[in-house]
């Protein structure tokens, strides 16, 4: 909860002083190369809200038990559903380039279920974990009228309360789409699909209770985790509310589905 006030406040004192920056006059560099193309404002300043609930792969699972064997987690069932809001601020440092920094929050919940494993009543591991996620990443466009592709690649890492308990990931996106004019109050609206490419590692630590005859035993566990099915499908909408306020809107289809809002400042 501290996180997210924290980068409320954060969105809201760098976007006071946005409005004496002007930047647009020497960024993006090498502005000549997109010759009559209309330029986004070279620096965003956005807050996004991301969520996504998808199945994971079990790569490995440790359980402190003597009979216990890796070929009994074969076919084990992971869920994983994951809330996250970020502060980010991005530069067009070139007509084709832009590069971006993220800091936010994220909180999660990680499923194992373990009523598969023969010869004993374990319950299931339920992981509940939130933290803080940093990162960054560079995207690269290319524009034919109003057609235009892009590919972002994008790579994060979190600090999680939970000192036994670690994520990281890399996330690869590209998208194909059109600009649209804008009808009303628009400036334009950017329409696209494309896909999402993940790679995560998760790993915890901790314990689990079984039942004896005698009482219930504490039970410590190692489990590590990864993309079942790395690729999903996407679509999205940038819509230019004005010159400098744009608001994005994506949702992920497949074996991840995952959900995107976004507004930035640009300027």
């Amino acid at each position: 909860m501290q996180v997210k006030i924290v980068i409320i406040f954060l969105f809201f004192l760098l976007l006071s002083f946005s409005e004496a920056i002007n930047t647009s006059h020497y960024l993006p560099f090498g502005q000549s190369w997109a010759a009559d193309q209309l330029l986004p404002l070279p620096l965003g300043l956005g807050a996004t809200y991301y969520m996504h609930d998808q199945i994971y792969r079990l790569d490995r699972l440790h359980l402190n038990l003597d009979w216990f064997t890796d070929d009994m987690t074969e076919g084990l069932s992971v869920d994983n559903q994951t809330k996250e809001m970020n502060l980010k601020f991005d530069i067009w440092v070139l007509p084709f380039a832009n590069v971006f920094g993220l800091i936010g929050s994220v909180k999660g919940e990680t499923k194992v279920d373990l009523s598969d494993i023969p010869a004993i009543d374990l319950n299931n591991i339920n992981i509940k974990y939130d933290g803080m996620v940093y990162g960054g990443g560079l995207t690269l466009v290319y524009g034919l009228k109003n057609l235009f592709t892009t590919a972002t690649i994008t790579a994060t890492s979190t600090r999680l309360n939970d000192s036994t308990s670690d994520m990281k990931s890399w996330v690869f996106t590209p998208k194909a789409g059109i600009n649209v004019p804008g009808p009303f109050f628009l400036n334009g609206t950017a329409l696209w699909v494309g896909g999402m490419y993940q790679e995560t590692e998760e790993m915890h630590q901790g314990h689990i209770y079984i039942e004896q005859i005698q009482g219930n035993e504490e039970v410590e566990y190692e489990v590590t985790l990864g993309e079942n099915q790395p690729w999903n499908y996407l679509a999205g909408l940038c819509a230019n509310l004005t010159r400098r306020w744009q608001l994005e809107l994506e949702a992920g289809f497949g074996e991840r589905q995952h959900a995107i809002a976004s507004l930035v400042f640009r300027f």
